[in-house]
């Protein structure tokens, strides 16, 4: 069934994250804020780090993909969580998008 509709993996997911019977868009912005605020917190200010590596700043990309790597290296459990949370914001994102 996860094959034919991926979404109804996503829709689970919400409906067990918040406890509602259907999900909807700001209910699942209260899940996207935890998702979020797990990355931020689990490694402060490595998102801005992550923009940096990505290009999406006018800074030394380089430098920041350095640290990113060292970090990964040296956190592997925290890269792991900020890596997790960021996949299941993306697929709510994905899913019921903001406009």
């Amino acid at each position: 069934m996860y094959e034919i509709h991926p979404q109804i993996l996503l829709d689970q997911l919400a409906r067990h994250t918040l406890r509602v019977p259907v999900p909807t868009h700001l209910t699942v912005s209260c899940a996207a804020l935890a998702y979020h605020s797990q990355m931020v917190f689990t490694e402060v200010g490595i998102l801005d780090r992550i923009k940096v590596a990505a290009g999406r700043l006018v800074v030394n990309t380089t430098q920041a993909q350095e640290h990113i790597r060292k970090w990964m290296k040296d956190r592997p459990v925290a890269a792991r969580n900020v890596f997790a949370h960021g996949a299941l914001l993306f697929a709510l994102t994905g899913r019921f998008p903001f406009e």
